[in-house]
């Protein structure tokens, strides 16, 4: 954690480590602050922070690499690249007290390949392809953030100067792939810079003292040759052939490097707004059905969801909300009896009949997501209700049946009353008419808000109105 506050004195206990003294910025006044790591233990069930000593064994996780086939002469196989984060995390180093957040990299879809495999690499001529380096401004408003802006190659210059850019086109049994080399300058000053795997951060001087440094920034990435050209992991080893000498050193670690630590890494977009759903929308432990008895009455109330899946478990899609659309979308729902037969009002299946959803249930929030996965390119609708069960139906309702996304329970009120509450969330097929039907996504969710009018700030620094600049 990084302090943003002056501090005089700091008291810590044990589960504190790595703490330091950091200069930091305060309305453009220098001022001494902290900077800690702080190692804790939760209950998964509840989140709570564990208050006693447990005594625990750290496994490190086993992590995917891949390698260049060394000559006879050199031995074993001389690692390349090794991936380190997970799907939906970037590291975050904080470099200066003042200057712009940055992202730089492209966060990974997809593997290809398996530990024994090999793929020939042959060096491209120069200006054949060219795959320039992901840079991206983090822009905030009023300490919140918001959104990345991605610098397009048309204004650069402004922020970043491009040094060298060199690409292999790498052949295996069933696949290829490129192997991309990019070196830039940074132009700008930097504060944090947030950064994916096959990323080296050199802080370089400037000047004779070495007081003022600039940004080095070399990245190593494999390039799906098909289609968009999604950066992916490749789990094997490359192979040189004839140039393996001369081109084996196109790429190597730099001891001056700024060191990354899998501990110093944050979500790369957003989080999840419930600590019990970290980045997906329902539990991994709940079933998919689920009940609930509420009364002695005979009568079931359903909530069915088609099983159409979309995307897979390990995508990630990026939801912005949506403020545009009059109509709500509301849960599909039934009433059925004991023998299963079905009762009025029959199966909302229109997710806009408003006037059967009302007959049924007071709406207490509705919120309404866009949700996109960039890599794979297909979209869809997340709705998120909160609800409870009206007294007067007209059917007696004595339990409810529920999916894996959806909360109820029951809240005692006065005179030992009680009422029925609902949390539900759906996603529904992004066409023109979304009435058709629901469908099931298992993957990560990730929010970003929507964007508001007045004054931007990347850092510490001002960025005007965030106009077109940035995104030409």
């Amino acid at each position: 954690m990084i302090g943003t506050e002056r501090i005089r004195e700091v008291v810590y206990e044990d589960s504190v480590v790595g703490l330091s003294i950091i200069n930091q910025t305060d309305f453009g006044e220098n001022i001494k602050s902290v900077r800690f790591t702080d190692i804790g233990l939760f209950y998964t069930h509840s989140g709570e922070r564990l208050t006693k000593e447990v005594n625990y064994t750290l496994v490190h996780r086993e992590l995917t690499k891949s390698s260049v086939v060394n000559g006879a002469e050199l031995g074993v196989d001389a690692l390349e690249f090794t991936y380190a984060l997970t799907p939906t995390s970037v590291y975050r180093t904080l470099l200066n007290p003042t200057g712009y957040d940055i992202r730089v990299g492209s966060k990974v879809s997809f593997y290809i390949g398996r530990p024994d495999d090999k793929s020939t690499c042959k060096k491209q001529p120069q200006n054949t392809i060219k795959f320039n380096t992901v840079f991206k401004i983090k822009v905030e408003d009023g300490g919140v953030w918001h959104s990345t802006e991605m610098v397009k190659e048309q204004t650069n210059n402004y922020y970043f100067k491009p040094i060298k850019s060199e690409s292999w086109l790498c052949e295996g049994v069933g696949y290829s792939f490129y192997r991309v080399i990019n070196k830039i300058r940074v132009i700008i000053p930097v504060r944090f810079i947030e950064t994916y795997d096959g990323i080296q951060i050199l802080q370089k001087p400037i000047d004779d003292d070495e007081v003022e440094t600039e940004l080095e920034i070399t990245e190593l990435k494999y390039l799906y040759s098909r289609g968009a050209k999604r950066a992916i992991m490749y789990v094997g080893r490359i192979d040189f052939g004839e140039n393996f000498m001369e081109d084996r050193k196109s790429y190597k670690l730099d001891i001056k490097a700024v060191r990354k630590s899998e501990e110093e890494t944050t979500h790369w977009l957003g989080v999840a707004e419930d600590i019990h759903f970290p980045l997906k929308d329902y539990q991994i432990s709940s079933g998919q059905n689920q009940k609930l008895k509420i009364n002695a009455g005979t009568n079931r109330l359903n909530f069915p969801v088609t099983q159409d899946n979309t995307g897979d478990a390990s995508d990630i899609v990026e939801c912005s909300l949506v403020h545009d659309r009059e109509n709500h979308f509301y849960p599909g729902f039934n009433v059925e009896n004991a023998a299963g037969t079905e009762l009025k009002p029959g199966n909302l299946a229109n997710f806009e009949n408003d006037t059967t959803y009302f007959s049924f249930f007071k709406n207490d929030f509705h919120e309404l997501w866009l949700c996109e996965c960039p890599e794979k390119g297909y979209k869809f609708y997340r709705v998120l209700t909160r609800q409870s069960l009206k007294e007067d139906t007209g059917i007696d309702i004595g339990e409810v049946n529920y999916w894996k996304r959806d909360q109820v329970w029951i809240e005692m009120k006065n005179d030992d009353k009680y009422e029925v509450q609902m949390k539900q969330i759906r996603y529904l097929n992004n066409t023109i008419n979304p009435i058709s039907k629901t469908i099931n996504y298992d993957g990560y969710v990730v929010f970003e808000e929507s964007r508001t009018k007045g004054v931007w700030n990347s850092g510490t620094e001002e960025m005007g109105t965030l106009g077109s600049d940035l995104r030409k």
